[in-house]
């Protein structure tokens, strides 16, 4: 596959596929800020998965969609029936997917990292009050 395939699809993507490509970046980035605030390994990975999917997903539609807007205009070029790169975003499109909301994930956990919590049995043997602003151990 030649590299004017994926600059082809890629401005397709942005041109004519723009809403499906917004719509899924929002729940990514959406999906990720909660996982980021997570405190459990397991479900952080999870969802920086679920979200690297929904963008993945997002990438493929919106090549889709603009390959066949090309091709519904009139008269249009031969390379509008090469849907070669529309096979790129659905082979490795996950790839700038998890890329982009890896860099996403680290950027907030470094920034702005969640909360310590409290394990559970320790909760249970400590009894916090709150007095107006302020926390008293009884």
């Amino acid at each position: 596959m030649h590299s004017h395939f994926f600059v082809e699809s890629l401005l397709l993507m942005l041109t004519y596929g723009a809403k499906y490509l917004e719509g899924g970046l929002a729940i990514a980035v959406f999906i990720v800020i909660a996982g980021s605030r997570s405190s459990v390994t397991a479900i952080r990975l999870g969802l920086l998965a679920m979200a690297t999917f929904a963008l993945w997903f997002s990438t493929v539609i919106s090549v889709e969609v603009g390959y066949s807007v090309w091709q519904s205009m009139p008269d249009p070029p031969d390379d509008a029936f090469s849907n070669t790169g529309a096979i790129f975003w659905l082979v490795a499109g996950w790839l700038p997917s998890g890329l982009l909301l890896g860099a996403l994930y680290r950027i907030l956990r470094v920034a702005w990292p969640p909360l310590e919590t409290i394990p559970e049995e320790v909760g249970q043997a400590i009894k916090v009050r709150q007095y107006g602003g302020s926390v008293a151990l009884v």
